[in-house]
């Protein structure tokens, strides 16, 4: 290469061999090694460029073939950006060495340089043999180190193809149901991760220093002083999740708080309130209480409403079973399937209490279901000339309490336009 720089960047390089050298010489040889640097640089260029066209064009055909020999374990994309990546490594490589050559011609023009030129091989050799020698070293340990990273991507894959059937019902595993996929997926991953960098700690280079032993004893200690809290929360998580305490679409009650829940996830449980908000709740804090679930049989059946009224025991109660069940049947949002149904829960001194149970599929209107039905039941047992005894009447009255129709809308009410 340095014979081939000479021949084309120095054509009086023959009169410099016989020591005509003065600084002129040594000049205009400068200039025109150079100059042939430059015109070199240029045509290298272009024909760097048209050869790493040909090299990546015959790649993809290449590389194609082979994501789909390997099921996709090995993908097209990656491997052609490793291609780009290592041309235009082996084209810096190759521009330092011309601007090596370039440099060390030039310095062996001038008498008080041409030591230095000499000096420049080894400044540039020894680095480049220290770090084949490292590379030899460690590459057994690089080669494991990529058959263990192939080995678990391909794991993680088909856990996640696993989960994945497992969650849209094609395949079905007795006692496992499907809404424990997607977490079950995420704990499993987390696992294998967590055991491959475990087996492939020993062969990261330089894993045995000093040095990569105070990182890693720095990193550990702040881990574990900074996630206790993270970690109670998962524990939490999981359990909550296993033991099927809700799902997503349910609506909850924790605590004081009551909503919808929203998503989730290992670390949190966010609800959506009946006031538009959304309140983020601790797995842990979730976990330390109670939680009240009112939509009976999960989302797909719907919400649980409950109204209770007490009528005295002069009234039968078939008669304020139907009273109630027409009530139900004009609330609007009221699901009729699952169909309302009424239990007696109490037989006091002067009144039995009457619960309507109905169910809506819209929980985050739950507290204007409730509105609604409790005004239907009101206007029902008005209409049909029954007192409710609320609150009680422990002396009869001589004429019910009532509301008759005609004064319903008395004013400022204005009733419904039909």
């Amino acid at each position: 290469m340095r014979a081939l720089l000479l021949l084309v960047l120095s054509p009086l390089a023959l009169a410099f061999d016989t020591g005509l050298h003065p600084v002129w010489l040594s000049t205009v040889y400068t200039a025109l090694t150079l100059f042939g640097a430059v015109i070199l640089g240029v045509v290298l260029n272009r024909l760097w460029r048209r050869l790493q066209a040909w090299i990546v064009k015959r790649s993809r055909l290449s590389a194609r073939q082979l994501e789909r020999r390997t099921h996709r374990v090995l993908k097209a994309k990656p491997l052609l950006r490793l291609e780009v990546f290592l041309l235009r490594f082996c084209k810096l490589l190759l521009w330092l060495s011309l601007f090596y050559l370039t440099l060390e011609l030039t310095l062996s023009y001038f008498e008080a340089t041409r030591p230095l030129a000499g000096k420049l091989l080894g400044w540039m050799l020894d680095p480049l043999k220290a770090a084949g020698q490292t590379l030899a070293e460690q590459l057994p340990k690089l080669l494991f180190l990529l058959v263990l990273v192939i080995a678990t991507r391909y794991l993680l894959r088909v856990i996640r193809y696993v989960f994945l059937e497992i969650e849209r019902g094609r395949l079905r595993i007795e006692g496992f149901y499907p809404d424990w996929a997607d977490p079950s997926r995420k704990i499993t991953s987390f696992l294998l991760i967590v055991f491959a960098l475990m087996v492939a700690y020993p062969y990261i280079p330089g894993s045995s220093s000093d040095a990569f032993k105070g990182v890693s004893l720095f990193l550990g200690v702040l881990f574990s002083l900074g996630s206790t809290g993270a970690i109670s929360n998962i524990v939490a998580g999981v359990i909550l999740t296993y033991m099927r305490a809700y799902r997503a679409g349910d609506l909850v009650r924790i605590g004081e708080v009551q909503g919808v829940v929203v998503s989730h996830s290992l670390l949190v449980t966010k609800l959506y309130t009946i006031r538009n908000q959304e309140i983020t709740l601790p797995n842990s804090v979730i976990l330390q209480g109670h939680v009240t679930n009112l939509s009976s049989g999960g989302a797909d059946r719907g919400a649980l409403v409950t109204t209770a009224v007490t009528i005295g025991y002069d009234t039968p109660w078939r008669q304020v079973h139907a009273i109630l069940l027409e009530a139900a049947a004009q609330t609007p949002e009221v699901l009729q399937n699952p169909a309302p149904f009424v239990l007696q829960t109490e037989l006091h001194d002067f009144y039995v209490r009457y619960e309507l149970n109905v169910y809506t599929d819209k929980p985050e209107r739950l507290p204007f279901v409730l509105s609604a039905l409790n005004a239907n039941v009101q206007d029902s047992f008005n209409r049909h000339g029954i007192q409710i005894m609320s609150p009680h009447y422990f002396d009869r009255a001589r004429q019910p309490v009532l509301t008759p129709p005609e004064q319903w809308y008395t004013e400022p009410a204005k009733p419904p336009r039909r």
